[in-house]
């Protein structure tokens, strides 16, 4: 069979007609076939050869198989009551069995093609069908939502018709539209509908409320059919009932020259809005509460909506205005300021206005059933003001000028109110911190004591960062929120601590060098006396307190500041629109870089620390272990020894060091610092006294009563001799621990006894309860050597 038949006999969509005339002369075509096929086996059992016969054709049980399928699949499709779709099945059929050839593939093809025909005709009658009904002059409502139904339905299948019919159903929608409208609006008019007097007075009859209720909802139902609002759009009766209202907004707030209208003051709009949310609510609900359950949605949030439209209006014409001026006086500071304020104040008023809302009245436009979850969150309308972005950029002009502004005016107050004053790094001592209970006061007006004082510097700061916080935590747009933190906030905190480092330059310029060289032999020169060298250690430890009191209290604010849910939600909200893995982020926090920057410079100071007290404490005990004697039998006692003179220095000089920290930091900082105070003065009276001496008894006696002087002297400064479960205290400290076991064996050692040690002294150790555990075998063996 030639492979262009259907080509040739089927050319436009009219010959599918003559499909089952073109199916019986197939028909005939596969008689012929049989034929010939007959003809060929009566050839072949006479041992004839057909001229010119195929040689594929060698199987020949296989070829009458064939030739019987494909002539019954052509014979029961030739009948023209045979299904379609079964039709095209039976070739599909064929075209798996036997391959892709070509006239099974295009008859196929045409069965496609009249199947299609015959569908758009039946689209084309449902079409004529709904046309023919919206050209009825009286349809009801119920029967407009049945036609909008049914054309939803078609639309699925083809969009070209239902496109059609929508304009149509449309149209016919609009028309009723305004019949319903006029008759509200005369209505609204005719009964002072929200005017004051009327609502004072109560002067709308019951059969008016009536009336307005009826109309109300038949606008309501006519809008759902095809055209439900979803925010920031509002409903078409709901903008008429409250026309009253938005007249007088715009009256006041959208009129020229109008003292109500005023740029510097955006929240009477907003006060407004809220008045009448307020005082008027009830009346307007007893209108539309029920209808709006209806069609799904709730009242109080569709009357928002609808009252956020002009306020909306009116917010970009401020906004437009202010970013106008912005341009114009761009080279006028004082009116660029001006400007930056107003943009500021807007924003914020807008902010909060929104906030008030969402806890005032639960507002969210995207909750229409209090059984469900919203379908999404509501950004305020703050949000819908700020993200239209008429530039063409990837960012807001209004967003740009007002991050630009508050960074200029936090920097500005940054450098003249907080770190370029006198007494920036002067710790403030008038600071109450935390209240908290007393022992004996349950008035809750006692003070810690020892809390972490801060520089007036630190404290400034941290009361910018909260009240800039303020700013943007109710604009409830991560983005705008993330960008003003990274902008502002943080730029700040590393600002002030490029100034910590400068102030901490200087303080090793002045004290830290000099003291180093002081406690060297022969590093300088000049003589300094000893009060000079107190005084000049105290205003030393004086300022560096300061810089540990200002960098201390910074760390702690970014410690509390990282469990606050805001930023928190920010830190979560980042890590998510970075798109990595966020187990991919070391970082806990937005603040945890500046934490750990803050941190290292608090390690510097606590080093410091240490080496302060290491030299001074040297220089307050030398006298004493220059002329210290200890072996005294020669000498004559009485029957209580008295501490050596020599001591004076470090228990009369020591306290005014310690008191310093004592009444700046908090009890936790000033233990951790004290506590190598502790081990400072311990590891001096090991190396320098215990195990550079030999001691007879009455040495020891003097050791005892010198250790012990210097322990009641300083306890409770030192934290020492603390009791049982105190929350702070040396007593555990492991030089101090060492030095008590040292001594409380020289005190018990026989001179006259010889001491195995074998097995690390383990005979030895047993004789005492706490075991000489922080002393090693060689110290033992040492220490035995020194008792004469």
């Amino acid at each position: 069979m030639d492979a262009d038949y259907i080509n040739t006999n089927f050319t436009t969509i009219e010959d599918l007609q003559e499909l089952p005339t073109k199916l019986n002369e197939l028909n005939q075509l596969s008689q012929t076939i049989q034929q010939i096929a007959n003809l060929k086996t009566t050839s072949s059992d006479s041992n004839s050869v057909i001229p010119n016969a195929p040689q594929s054709i060698l199987n020949q049980q296989e070829f009458d198989n064939a030739l019987e399928k494909i002539t019954s699949v052509i014979s029961m499709i030739s009948d023209p009551g045979f299904d379609l779709n079964d039709a095209i099945d039976n070739m599909n059929g064929l075209i798996a069995e036997y391959g892709p050839v070509s006239m099974f593939i295009q008859l196929k093809q045409q069965f496609e093609m009249k199947l299609d025909s015959i569908k758009m005709c039946e689209l084309l009658k449902m079409g004529k069908s709904l046309e023919e009904r919206l050209s009825s002059p009286e349809l009801s409502q119920e029967e407009l939502r049945a036609i909008s139904n049914e054309i939803n339905s078609l639309n699925d299948v083809n969009n070209i018709i239902a496109g059609t019919l929508i304009t149509i159903l449309r149209n016919k929608i609009q028309t009723k539209r305004q019949e319903l409208e006029t008759q509200l609006k005369q209505l609204i008019k005719n009964t002072k509908w929200l005017s004051t007097s009327s609502t004072k007075n109560n002067e709308i009859s019951n059969e008016s409320l009536t009336q307005i209720s009826k109309l109300f909802q038949q606008l309501i139902n006519l809008q759902s059919i095809n055209n439900i609002p979803k925010y920031p759009a509002s409903w078409w009766a709901l903008d008429i009932l409250l026309d009253p209202i938005i007249i007088r907004f715009n009256y006041h707030f959208n009129s020229t020259n109008k003292e109500t209208n005023k740029l510097s003051k955006p929240e009477w709009a907003f006060n407004f809005i809220e008045t009448f949310l307020s005082n008027d609510i009830g009346l307007i609900n007893l209108i539309v509460e029920d209808t709006f359950k209806q069609v799904g949605r709730i009242g109080l949030y569709e009357i928002i909506t609808s009252l956020l439209n002009p306020l909306r209006i009116k917010i970009q014409k401020m906004l437009t205005v202010i970013n106008e001026n912005i341009i114009t006086y761009s080279q006028d500071k004082i009116m660029l300021e001006k400007n930056g304020r107003l943009l500021s104040h807007l924003i914020f008023e807008l902010s909060s206005f929104d906030q008030r809302l969402r806890t005032i009245h639960k507002y969210n436009p995207y909750i229409y059933d209090f059984q469900t979850g919203p379908e999404s969150k509501w950004n305020g309308i703050t949000s819908d003001v700020l993200l239209i972005n008429r530039s063409g950029s990837d960012s807001n002009v209004a967003v740009e000028n007002w991050l630009n502004f508050e960074n200029e005016l936090a920097t500005k107050r940054f450098q003249t109110e907080i770190i370029t004053t006198k007494d920036a790094f002067t710790i403030d001592y008038d600071y109450q911190g935390t209240l908290e209970l007393g022992d004996d006061d349950d008035s809750g007006s006692h003070i810690h004591k020892y809390i972490l004082r801060p520089t007036y510097s630190a404290y400034g700061l941290v009361k910018l960062i909260n009240n800039l916080s303020s700013h943007y935590q109710t604009l409830n747009i991560v983005k705008y929120q993330l960008k003003y933190v990274s902008k502002i906030q943080l730029n700040l905190i590393d600002k002030y601590l490029d100034s910590l480092n400068r102030q901490y330059r200087t303080f090793l310029e002045k004290f830290n060098f000099k003291s180093v060289l002081n406690y060297i032999p022969g590093g300088i020169k000049e003589t300094i006396d000893e009060s000079s060298r107190i005084e000049q250690g105290q205003r030393g430890l004086t300022m560096l307190t300061e810089l540990y009191c200002s960098g201390k209290f910074i760390s702690n604010s970014l410690e509390y500041w990282s469990n606050q849910l805001i930023f928190i939600q920010l830190w979560q909200a980042y890590k998510s629109y970075s798109g990595e893995n966020v187990d991919d982020y070391e970082d806990s926090s937005i603040f945890e870089s500046a934490i750990s920057q803050y941190d290292d410079f608090i390690n510097r100071l606590i080093n410091d620390y240490e080496d302060f007290f290491k030299g001074e404490i040297k220089q307050l005990v030398k006298q004493y272990v220059n002329s210290s004697q200890w072996e005294l039998n020669s000498t004559i006692h009485g029957d209580y020894e008295l501490p050596s003179d020599d001591l004076s220095t470090i228990v009369n000089t020591l306290p005014t060091y310690l008191e310093i920290l004592r009444r700046s930091l908090s009890t936790l900082d000033y233990f951790m610092i004290v506590n190598q105070v502790v081990s400072i003065i311990c590891n001096i009276y090991y190396e320098y006294i215990i195990t550079n001496n030999q001691f007879d008894r009455k040495g020891v006696d003097q050791l005892l009563v010198d250790f012990g002087h210097i322990v009641t002297s300083l306890h409770i400064l030192l934290f020492l001799n603390c009791e049982e479960h105190a929350e702070f205290s040396c007593d555990g400290n492991d030089s101090y621990v060492k030095v008590c076991q040292a001594i409380d064996l020289l005190d018990s050692l026989d001179k006259n006894k010889r001491y195995s040690p074998d097995n690390d002294y383990q005979e030895l150790r047993k004789e005492y309860e706490h075991g000489l555990s922080m002393l090693t075998r060689n110290e033992l063996h040492d220490l035995i050597a020194r008792v004469i």
